[in-house]
């Protein structure tokens, strides 16, 4: 996560790829159509079972993306946090968990322990760099 971004930034994105899709698909089909009714003798069928199979794999790739979007922003949303002073791990630094709260966002906390604490508590058992 990238707290310096805006909040609306993410889901404005995702809606824009949702509206690639869809503008896609129903060029697609317009393309079918163009095709058929340019290329005489028009067929009804024809056109029919293009556009069906075009909606059902516009249908279930639009299902699939809405799917995947809805993941990345439930992975998106997890923070590495300080068991012990609560600070969150950000952009390779340790920040105050306020800091990260304050602007707003879809998060949902996890522990860990900070470099500091992890040498204040365990520092005689540790032997290199503190992982996180």
């Amino acid at each position: 996560m990238v707290p310096s971004e805006p909040r609306g930034s993410r889901h404005a994105a995702r809606i824009g790829i949702l509206g690639v899709e869809v503008t896609g698909f129903s060029l697609a089909t317009a393309a079918a159509w163009a095709t058929e009714s340019l290329d005489p003798p028009f067929s009804w069928s024809q056109v029919l079972i293009e556009t069906a199979v075009i909606l059902i794999v516009g249908i279930v790739t639009i299902s699939m993306t809405q799917r995947l979007l809805q993941r990345i922003k439930t992975l998106e949303g997890f923070l590495s946090i300080c068991a012990s002073c609560k600070k969150v791990h950000v952009d390779d630094r340790w920040v105050p968990i306020e800091e990260v709260l304050d602007r707003g966002s879809d998060l949902r906390l996890s522990h860990g322990v900070c470099d500091d604490c992890a040498q204040r508590l365990y520092g005689e058992y540790l032997t290199g760099p503190t992982k996180h």
